[in-house]
């Protein structure tokens, strides 16, 4: 047995461990409900480059700066996320 560390809490977990003990998180998900996940993030990436395709043809928009970096800190983790994700098929 070795010791992990929890993507959402932070706090060490046996790697043979269902659940997080400390928050609950999954720690072993089915194939199927990896990449459901997967799909989902990828829908609201693509909505989020849609969303940035419509405000670069916008004029005035250096008054959306919190958008724009709320819409890229979106892209970031989802695309973390996803390599997580991948990561765990393999």
């Amino acid at each position: 047995m070795a010791l992990i560390y929890c993507p959402d809490c932070k706090n060490q977990i046996s790697d043979s461990a269902v659940n997080c003990i400390h928050c609950g998180r999954p720690m072993r998900l089915s194939r199927e409900a990896i990449l459901a996940e997967i799909h989902n993030l990828e829908n609201d990436s693509d909505n989020a480059m849609e969303w940035l395709d419509d405000f670069n043809s916008r004029e005035g928009y250096s008054s959306d700066q919190d958008s724009l970096n709320n819409i890229f800190n979106r892209l970031e983790k989802n695309s973390k996320r996803i390599k997580e994700l991948n990561g765990m098929l393999r």
